[in-house]
């Protein structure tokens, strides 16, 4: 009975044209992700341009990303999106043009709360926050994006950081938190 409350509850904050985006997503993504070379590329690339809520003329995404809830994500021109990165678009995602994302990254707008002391960490409500990674943004590798985060046009992240907070325009960051390591 608690899985038909919580699958209404699913289909009241989505809707139906998101469900079935989302299992086109999954179910169609598993056969796409996988594939090498150009057609694995050019295949991905369609099918996430039809996904999307908005998306620029040009879209490469590299084998085994995983992208869910594509339908709350807008992408400008010439997003590329390397290996292995892992992209929840629940709370919404807006990338601007010439986004590059390096490889293993997570960009996930929601979240856990924590602060339900009574409740088990697995029903703790999620929270939900809008990632803003503004043009000309270079994601390294293994960089981690958590929700309600803006990234300012012309950053850099460097591998291995952890962004937790908005950052400037023009900046390069790097660390765990991401912190101003220079200007560009």
């Amino acid at each position: 009975m608690k899985l038909f409350k919580e699958l209404a509850a699913f289909i009241r904050r989505n809707g139906i044209k998101a469900i079935v985006a989302h299992g086109v997503e999954i179910y169609l993504g598993v056969l796409f992700r996988w594939l090498p070379g150009p057609e694995g590329i050019i295949l991905r690339s369609l099918l996430f341009r039809c996904l999307f809520s908005k998306c620029g003329p040009s879209l490469v995404i590299y084998p085994n990303v995983y992208i869910i809830f594509s339908n709350k994500i807008k992408a400008g021109e010439r997003l590329a999106i390397n290996v292995n990165t892992y992209i929840d678009g629940r709370g919404g995602i807006i990338f601007g043009n010439y986004v590059i994302i390096g490889p293993n990254c997570v960009i996930s707008s929601c979240g856990h709360g924590t602060s339900d002391k009574t409740s088990p960490m697995c029903f703790q409500p999620v929270q939900y926050g809008q990632i803003i990674i503004e043009d000309d943004v270079w994601i390294g590798a293994n960089v981690t994006i958590n929700p309600g985060v803006r990234i300012g046009r012309g950053s850099v992240v460097a591998a291995g950081s952890l962004v937790a907070k908005d950052l400037e325009p023009m900046g390069l960051y790097g660390g765990v938190p991401a912190k101003l390591l220079m200007m560009r």
